[in-house]
């Protein structure tokens, strides 16, 4: 598991802060090939650069929202927003990063605060 916390704005210029949690593992399909080993150890930060990543989708996902239908569907835009749609307009069940094989195959909303006082109320 891998958690952040990161900013949101939505349309309607609500900040919010989010904490996520993600779960995640390494998927190496050919444990023989060195290549393909070797990815795991490509990128010497990568919790940083997938949550950095992760962060720019979700924030790309919910300025387009407004505050009212992202406080009610959070769980679903954010999915949405970090696995992607596929042809069908349903959420994938994965991401893949192959730069190393990283995979995110869950992301939960562990809370969802109002940085501004007036939105809080």
């Amino acid at each position: 598991f891998m958690t952040d916390i990161i900013e949101v704005e939505t349309k309607d210029h609500a900040r919010l802060s989010l904490t996520l949690c993600y779960s995640w593992k390494f998927d190496v399909t050919n444990r023989s090939d060195p290549a393909e080993v070797d990815k795991l150890f490509k990128i010497n930060d990568f919790i940083g650069d997938a949550c950095k990543n992760l962060a720019a989708k979700i924030r790309a996902s919910v300025s387009k929202i407004p505050f009212e239908v992202f406080h009610q569907n959070s769980a679903s835009i954010v999915k949405s927003a970090v696995f992607g749609l596929n042809e069908n307009m349903t959420t994938n069940n994965f991401l893949k990063f192959n730069s190393n094989n990283l995979v995110i195959i869950n992301v939960d909303v562990n809370s969802q605060e109002p940085i501004n006082s007036k939105t809080r109320e």
